[in-house]
């Protein structure tokens, strides 16, 4: 079974060093993944939906839960969960892309045993 994303932000955080907070920085990385997996699924919608959507959102203000249930009335659980994960892993490699170059060679070598015990690999 998959480790849940914060264990593995977290885990990832020790390994490389990150001094600040940790629980925020996790938190702020999360909910960018939500947006991100929110506007995905809206962009493709129609016009009429999204302007549903929009007047919904207005009303909730910029909490990803709350976001997230507004969409599961006009995208499936299962699709939205699918771009989520996909969204939140594009966004996941990305960042360690920008981190890895800045790693000494011992943090890298970690970091990697890391990813592979959990089946991630983002070309380092």
């Amino acid at each position: 079974m998959q480790p849940d994303p914060k264990t593995i932000l977290l885990k990832v955080l020790v390994i490389i060093g990150y001094q600040n907070d940790k629980e925020k920085f996790i938190s702020e990385f999360l909910s960018i993944c939500f947006k991100k997996a929110f506007i995905k699924c809206v962009e493709s919608m129609p016009l009429n939906i999204k302007n549903t959507i929009k007047k919904k959102i207005v009303k909730v203000g910029d909490n990803p839960l709350k976001m997230q249930e507004i969409l599961t009335e006009f995208v499936p659980e299962e699709k939205y969960d699918e771009i989520l994960f996909a969204e939140s892993l594009n966004t996941f490699i990305e960042y360690l892309q920008a981190v890895i170059p800045t790693l000494k060679e011992n943090q890298k070598k970690e970091l990697g045993i890391y990813l592979k015990s959990i089946a991630i690999n983002p070309q380092m």
